[in-house]
């Protein structure tokens, strides 16, 4: 014991509370204007955000004093060229928040005006991954990849969700409820909600947190029933199996005798 603290065999100081250990955050850099490229940089952002949120409420300190500001994560050029030729100001004028709604509005909006197929563009990209066994989660990566795809492609003005308030709630959530629907897989499973949407669940129809629940419990029910086949059809095998091994055996004593 050295001045109340206890020494290990290397001399240092055992402390008695583990200390805490922290990860270097580091806030994302955008290199390109691009919608895509925004797209992306917005997603990691606000990942940066929250991990500094959660680090400064054990550590006490300010949120807004630890972010790196949007203004410094962007590449010299191209702030350079946003202040000038789209803001209109220098460099020194331009703040955080006209960045941030400038990039908003980039994300927000179609590529180039282009209103493109959306049938076809969901259709080819919107897929149910079969391999994930687990309903649960099969489901919720289906849901979340509508979301995504809608990002990705400037149609949260027409696609993303908004406040029931908005005048064209109703509309959009139609839009959103049948682009699921359309691209639920296997055929069995969309067939069965495209029914059950028409005659018995028409709120499904209209409301993308009623469709959810419903997509999931009848594709719960189609996998617990693809098991029962899987099961039945292993155990009619071995006793197939069985029966002709009887059979053979049975053909040889007799031969023998």
């Amino acid at each position: 014991m050295s001045g109340g603290y206890r020494l290990d065999s290397d001399g240092d100081v055992e402390m008695s509370v583990p200390q805490p250990v922290y990860e270097f955050i580091t806030a994302p850099k955008l290199k390109s204007w691009d919608q895509a490229s925004l797209v992306t940089w917005t997603r990691e952002r606000k990942r940066y955000v929250d991990k500094i949120a959660k680090r400064c409420a054990t550590t006490g300190e300010n949120p807004e004093r630890i972010c790196a500001s949007v203004k410094s994560s962007l590449d010299v050029d191209i702030l350079a060229v946003i202040a000038r030729y789209v803001l209109f100001k220098s460099v020194a004028e331009v703040n955080d928040i006209e960045l941030v709604a400038e990039i908003e509005n980039r994300c927000n909006h179609l590529k180039n005006a282009h209103v493109p197929d959306l049938d076809r563009l969901f259709r080819d990209r919107l897929k149910m991954n079969l391999r994930i066994d687990d309903c649960d989660a099969r489901i919720l990566h289906y849901f979340a990849d509508f979301d995504r795809i809608i990002e990705d492609n400037g149609l949260t003005t027409q696609l993303g969700i908004c406040p029931e308030t908005d005048p064209f709630f109703k509309p959009r959530m139609k839009q959103r409820c049948k682009l699921l629907i359309n691209s639920l897989q296997p055929k069995e499973l969309r067939v069965e909600i495209q029914r059950m949407v028409k005659l018995e669940h028409r709120e499904a129809a209209t409301s993308c947190v009623k469709l959810y629940p419903l997509v999931l419990q009848r594709a719960r029910l189609q996998q617990h029933y693809h098991y029962l086949r899987q099961e039945f059809g292993k155990s009619k095998d071995v006793k197939t199996s069985s029966s002709g091994e009887g059979s053979s055996t049975g053909i040889k004593t007799h031969g023998s005798g």
